[in-house]
């Protein structure tokens, strides 16, 4: 799938920029990641919380191996699922990930045990959880980028 970033192709360059050759791959993998996966996560969280449903967005950061390579889409399933045998540090990852899972699947809170408080989301904030190599709150996970895509998208 081509997008054709018409009239806003400026606009899109200043969100996903090339400055040579070596550059393009990275930024489509970029565009598609956004357009595919965090997109429709944050608009998702959106209209959840707004209808009032208690929402909690993650983002797995976690890299695993040398540190070198970025998690792709569905890297945390092994983790969720105490799949990891790697490292003292991957396992222990896993668990506070099942923890949270279990606790969030039979109360409709993941938080609790070890875990650092992790926010409902609220769309003013755009708030996350990080699951990575540290836990943390995070806001605004690419929104420059999720708010360039919403107009774009809103002139279609």
């Amino acid at each position: 799938v081509a997008l054709n970033f018409g009239e806003v192709s400026e606009r899109a360059l200043k969100q996903y920029p090339v400055a040579s050759d070596a550059d393009v791959l990275t930024q489509c993998a970029f565009l598609f990641g956004d357009t595919q996966f965090t997109y429709g996560a944050r608009g998702i969280a959106q209209a959840n919380s707004a209808r009032g449903f208690p929402t909690y967005r993650y983002l797995f950061a976690r890299r695993r191996g040398d540190g070198g390579v970025t998690p792709k889409h569905g890297e945390e399933v092994p983790y969720v699922f105490g799949r990891i045998t790697e490292n003292a540090r991957d396992k222990a990852l896993s668990e506070t990930m099942m923890d949270a899972w279990v606790r969030f699947a039979a109360t409709g809170d993941p938080n609790g045990a070890n875990l650092p408080n992790w926010p409902r989301y609220d769309a003013n904030s755009d708030c996350y959880f990080e699951f990575g190599d540290e836990l943390r709150v995070g806001n605004s996970w690419r929104a420059a980028q999720m708010d360039f895509l919403d107009a774009y998208f809103d002139t279609k």
